[in-house]
This record gives C-alpha cells, structure tokens and sequence, in this order.
C-alpha cells in the first residue's frame, strides 16, 4: 500500500532530560556526548504536527520532541529530501533519563550502510516494533533483513493503526515499487519521510474488532504491504477479550486493503511469523481475514479458511469457528443473512464478505 510528496529537515538522536517539576516550569536539555559533529547549519523552523520543537541553540539542527507530561527522544527524520545538502553525524549520543532510562545510538551507522531503527520500543507514534533483538531492528521486515542505504524500510503499527508513508512514485500494486513502504534510507545514512504533514501511524477506520470468547489467546497477522508481504504485524486478543483490527481508509496506497493470516489457539504477537507445512502459523494459519475500505466510502471485511491449512493436512474440524457479527447500523451479509465458518464449511464455498455501510461496526467472533 503507497502514495506522493516529500518535505522538511534532518533529525538526529539527542538527549534530554524532562523536568519533573511543576507546570510551567523549564525543560531541562542535557546533551551527554556528541562525537564527531562534522558540518554545522541552522534549519529554518519546520512544522511536525501537534510535537513541540525545542531548538537547542548550542547545537543548531538537533531537535528534541516533546510530548504533554513525557519525553521522548528519538532519531530525527530528515524531511526535506533535497532542501539541505549539509548533514550532521553523530557517533553516539548518551542516554536518556525520563520515565525509563534507556541508551540509544544514531541511527546513522558509521561504516555501515545501514539505518537503524528510530523509535524505542515504548514511544509516542503508536509504532510497533517488529523482533527489535534480531538483525532487522524492529523494522517490519524479515529478521534477517535490514535497512540499508538507498532502500525503502517498513515500520510496523499497533493494533487499529496503519503505517501512513510510502513511497510517492510507487504507483503499481504488483510491480516496482510495491515494497516501499516506510521511510527512504538515502546515500547518506539518513531516513527520509516521504509525507511530513501525516503521523507516522495513522488511525484506521476503527469499526472492526477481534471478539475471542475462547479460553486461549489469538493472534491475526498482518502483512506488511507495501512491503515484502510478510505476515508479521500482530493484533492478538487475548482469551474472553478484544483487539481493534485495522481497517485502512480508501485513501490508502492504491486503494489496497488489509490482509491477515490469523493463527491457531494459543497463539500471541510471537506466532505471526511464517510457518511452513508442519507449523500451522503464519501463512499457514487456520483463517485468513480482509478488512478495507472502498471507493464507495463502505467497509468490507471477509473471512475464510486458508487453503495452504486444508493442502498441508490440517483439519479444519479441529479448529475454532469464526462467524462476523454486525454490532452497530446496517451490515449487509450474503444468503441466509450470515456470515460464517465453522466445523468445517464457510456459508459460501470460498468464504464469506459482509459490506458495513456508512457507521457500521462489526466483529469477527472466534467460538
């Protein structure tokens, strides 16, 4: 899923510590140690959204980002791609002192040509982080991959969020360019944004939730798109619980929807990886669900057993069942109003679509 238009400055990891003081108060900004500062240039004032920015006036063009009540520091984004030909790198940085003491490195690798993930694992931009202890860094790409320079580099979001950037020139959903979701790691080490007006995980249309009456956790994994298609974006619901799934608008890239590979019972955020033929998970999964929204400004949403289960041998009598169920307005279903698979056999041979039009809400029910 992708789109068009670049925008701003280059953002470089700082650290800082918040005050924890009264209103009003000042914030007090401590740059523990920055190594091999190269070239110095003052950017002019950018505009990130509803973020305070600080100016630090000792080292022009670092930035700190300030949420209400918290802190955060995180590598800063260069968002005009050819606005500023002058860049400043940075070693190491220190650490952090706030509601967590954590260490963080640039992401500018010295003698690599890689870009390292920007965001903690707890942050402000509803990011999740996919295996951020494996060579991909939290990236939402395959474990073994990484961002290098001069590639596009996908982010994951939380459960009900959708990654907001892509590539503009990406403008096929099945050629070049449909894995360039995220951010643009340049020549030069630094993370480009591609559109500096949007958040960097948008909300979804929020109409659609996981309801698992089961007495084990469920996890459906999402496939990165665009991306390398990897079912690795997890929205579990835990057992007798709920978990938002994420519809994306018909705004988002190429008008393309979701689609996630839901696992077996017992499975959590770990499971959405791919499995093979004897490891129903991932790909090989019991279901696989779609969610989006149309140009007819409706949301559909489907479900179906996942053929690869049925060839690998799996029996779909030994999984749980999953009917949608219309929780608020109008849903329009199929023959016999229902949509459903269970013990075996969908109301319809290959699954099932139910439309929600205008504010209807729905659930994918597991029994």
């Amino acid at each position: 899923m992708m789109l068009k238009k670049f925008g701003c400055i280059s953002l470089f990891l700082v650290l800082f510590e918040f005050g924890n003081t009264a209103s009003g108060n000042s914030l007090a900004l401590e740059i523990n140690e920055l190594n091999n500062a190269s070239e110095k240039y003052t950017p002019s004032k950018m505009d990130v959204g509803q973020d305070n920015l600080q100016q630090s006036n000792e080292f022009s063009g670092i930035l700190t980002r300030i949420k209400t009540g918290l802190s955060e520091t995180s590598s800063i984004l260069k968002r005009n791609y050819n606005r500023y030909h002058k860049k400043r790198r940075f070693r190491r940085l220190g650490r952090f002192h706030g509601p967590r003491r954590l260490e963080f490195n640039s992401f500018i690798e010295q003698n690599t040509r890689v870009c390292r993930f920007p965001w903690s694992i707890d942050n402000f931009e509803n990011i999740y982080a996919i295996t951020p202890d494996k060579e991909n860094s939290g990236w939402a790409m395959s474990p073994h991959q990484q961002c290098m320079r001069g590639t596009w580099c996908p982010y994951a979001c939380k459960p009900g969020y959708y990654s907001a950037q892509w590539d503009p020139d990406a403008v096929s959903a099945n050629g070049k360019g449909s894995t360039n979701g995220g951010l643009y790691c340049d020549e030069d080490g630094i993370l480009q944004v591609p559109f500096p007006e949007r958040p960097f995980c948008a909300r979804g249309m929020g109409n659609v939730v996981v309801n698992n009456t089961l007495a084990n956790p469920v996890s459906a994994c999402q496939t990165v798109y665009p991306g390398n298609e990897a079912m690795i974006i997890p929205s579990t619901a835990h057992p007798r619980g709920s978990v938002d799934l994420n519809v994306v608008p018909k705004s988002y890239w190429l008008s393309t929807s979701c689609q996630f590979y839901v696992n077996p019972a017992g499975s959590t955020n770990n499971e959405c990886i791919w499995g093979n033929s004897k490891q129903p998970l991932g790909n090989w999964g019991p279901y696989i669900f779609g969610t989006g929204q149309a140009a007819d400004g409706h949301t559909y949403i489907s479900v179906r057993y996942n053929p690869l289960y049925i060839q690998s041998g799996f029996s779909l009598k030994n999984t749980y069942n999953v009917k949608i169920a219309c929780v608020a307005g109008f849903c329009n279903f199929p023959a016999n109003n229902e949509c459903k698979c269970e013990n075996g056999a969908c109301t319809l041979p290959n699954g099932c679509t139910v439309t929600l039009t205008n504010d209807a809400k729905a659930q994918f029910v597991l029994y």
